[in-house]
């Protein structure tokens, strides 16, 4: 392969170059296509969206999940779970118990937070092996956004709980440098390491000196695992926007197809020499095409709908370049196949060398609506090269469905009233509720017979924060105290 397409190859990862550039394109689909993501990145539409409502305000939601595995020639239950949403229908608490063990009594929960705009801030998942009476939690992740462009996560911490508490086990995060005008002028990719963070990846954006909301170059630079030095990514000079923001902070060249920044005109250099020319069109707010020429081929990325109505669309990667006199292609296409609900229910994966497949991954997600238009089934079905059959992998079955909205407020009302006087907590409830005090390593310190007016002393309790858990028949609930 020619130096200067070499060049570009390199050009489009900026992580690690040997680990990301073979994995480019199946990290953007494990992001996009996971099936708990909220919506595809086509259009705007809700994931699980209804087709048809009585109510406009009716948000209708399933309030429990039954998960099954194929194991061969039939469907097998191995967990059962429960739901429930905020007033907004977001998932705020997922309880999975665990099938396949039945004596362990074993509940996961996966606990969501959100801020005012409705961002995810924070996933908290813990156990319980006695069927819900303890907890003991597992691990934290913690997110925060940047002001301005308000869904770019500025952290992301994952911690583990220990017996001190949450210690982080891995992070990033990304200190932004605006100027004046409120363009970003840096960006840096930082990572957890030794209760530091340390930089492993920036852009660097010049901005026009009459005009310093506008970015006229940008330049990503990445520290080398071999020396720990920085090192040239990409750099992209000559700037003409098709439209842009000044909130430009691509770390990798197939950013530009999406988003706000799109390039019409550019130049990519490589150690100060020109290296590719970079042209881009934009049939539609979504589609994109962006070219890369060079003297001895040519890259072309790709965004473009195969059906506009419900979004359906594909990504790819074309690389034609000349070794030894003969003309070489190398082609990578993802199509992702949307139905009428905004739900994706295929995603393909193929990549080819000289018209050839030499590889090829589907997946396959099987939708049973019910009149609302929110799936009762989905069916996931991963195909399978050597018998060139889809096999199915898991089902998912939804019950239970309620208005969110109209069930919310019953439930809080009847929660149990609680007080402290001195060292003495009680706990009010409409019916006989089992009260336990936990402790932050899960441990049960203090507990009452169920009863509808409970008492517990807690003067032989070590000063610090617990957890007080009541389970009744009307419900179960839980709230902080703190022993002084």
């Amino acid at each position: 392969m020619g130096k200067q397409i070499l060049l570009l190859a390199a050009a489009l990862c900026v992580s690690s170059v040997a680990s990301q550039a073979a994995s480019l394109d199946a990290k953007m689909l494990s992001k996009r296509f996971n099936l708990t993501a909220s919506k595809p990145v086509s259009k705007d539409k809700t994931l699980l969206r209804r087709a048809a409502a009585s109510d406009d305000k009716a948000i209708i939601k399933p309030y429990k999940e039954r998960m099954d595995l194929w194991m061969g020639d039939e469907w097998v239950t191995v967990s059962e779970a429960t739901i429930d949403y905020d007033l907004q229908g977001r998932i705020i608490q997922y309880d999975a118990r665990d099938l396949e063990d039945e004596e362990e009594n074993i509940i996961n929960r996966t606990a969501t937070e959100y801020d005012a705009d409705g961002r995810i801030i924070a996933i908290t998942e813990s156990t319980s092996e006695d069927g819900g009476l303890t907890w003991r939690n597992d691990q934290k992740k913690d997110y925060a956004y940047d002001d301005v462009v308000t869904s770019f996560r500025t952290l992301v911490s994952t911690s583990s709980w220990t017996a001190s508490g949450w210690v982080i086990s891995m992070a990033n995060r990304y200190p932004i440098v605006r100027n004046d005008a409120g363009s970003i002028t840096q960006v840096e990719r930082q990572v957890y390491y030794m209760d530091d963070y340390d930089p492993t990846a920036r852009v660097t954006n010049q901005v026009d000196k009459e005009n310093p909301a506008l970015v006229v170059a940008t330049r990503v630079d990445e520290i080398s695992s071999y020396n720990l030095q920085w090192e040239e990514n990409f750099d992209l000079r000559d700037i003409e926007w098709h439209s842009t923001d000044g909130q430009v902070m691509n770390f990798d060249l197939t950013d530009f197809l999406g988003g706000t920044n799109r390039i019409t005109k550019g130049m990519l250099y490589y150690e100060n020499e020109p290296n590719a020319e970079v042209t881009g069109e934009y049939p539609s707010d979504f589609e994109a095409t962006v070219k890369f020429e060079l003297p001895d081929g040519y890259m072309i990325l790709s965004r473009m709908y195969t059906d506009e109505t419900t979004g359906s669309y594909y990504d790819s990667k074309v690389l034609v370049y000349e070794e030894d006199g003969e003309t070489f292609t190398e082609e990578d296409l993802i199509t992702y196949l949307i139905d009428d609900h905004g739900n994706v229910v295929e995603v393909n994966q193929v990549s080819m060398e000289q018209g050839e497949v030499i590889w090829y991954a589907s997946e396959r997600y099987v939708y049973l609506y019910n009149e609302d238009g929110a799936p009762l089934e989905i069916v996931t079905a991963i195909y399978d090269e050597d018998e060139k059959i889809y096999i199915n992998d898991f089902r998912q079955i939804y019950s239970d469905f309620k208005d969110v909205a109209g069930i919310s407020a019953p439930e809080a009302a009847s929660a149990p009233a609680w007080s402290i006087q001195g060292n003495i907590l009680k706990v009010k409830s409409a019916s006989p509720a089992d009260v336990r005090v936990v402790g932050l390593d899960g441990k049960t310190v203090a507990s009452a017979l169920p009863a509808t007016d409970v008492t517990i002393d807690l003067a032989p309790l070590t000063p610090g924060l617990y957890i007080v858990q009541t389970v009744s028949p009307d419900g179960a609930s839980t709230f902080k105290i703190a022993v002084r």
